[in-house]
């Protein structure tokens, strides 16, 4: 069995490279994934939003920044921060797998952007 946090750390490792399409690898079949922004994607649909994902970070210019991760057994969760010109957002993902795959995934994140002078 592959702890959840192994699985988390390779999420963040891939999404420092920059291909957000490479995640939905890390998904099983019959993930939900539950973003505040964009909504929710089941299974098939994953894929789609992390390329989504490629062209809308890409153009907002904006760099996600894990702050701490931590989790056990099939559970995880990360702070995470947002960092763009338009100013920093932070925020907390939750994660749940089985085998070594994500099955659920759902961010939290600030209502308002930190300025970059905070």
């Amino acid at each position: 069995m592959t702890d959840a946090a192994d699985v988390l750390a390779r999420f963040w490792a891939m999404q420092d490279e920059g291909d957000y399409a490479r995640l939905a690898e890390l998904f099983a079949d019959d993930a939900e994934l539950v973003d505040p922004m964009f909504g929710t994607f089941r299974g098939a649909e994953i894929p789609g939003f992390f390329q989504r994902m490629n062209d809308e970070i890409t153009t907002l210019g904006v760099r996600f920044r894990l702050l701490e991760l931590a989790g056990s057994g099939d559970v995880a969760w990360a702070r995470w921060e947002a960092v763009g010109e338009g100013g920093n957002r932070s925020g907390v993902g939750l994660y749940r797998t089985r085998d070594g795959r994500i099955t659920f995934y759902q961010d939290v994140i600030e209502r308002r952007p930190k300025s970059q002078s905070q």
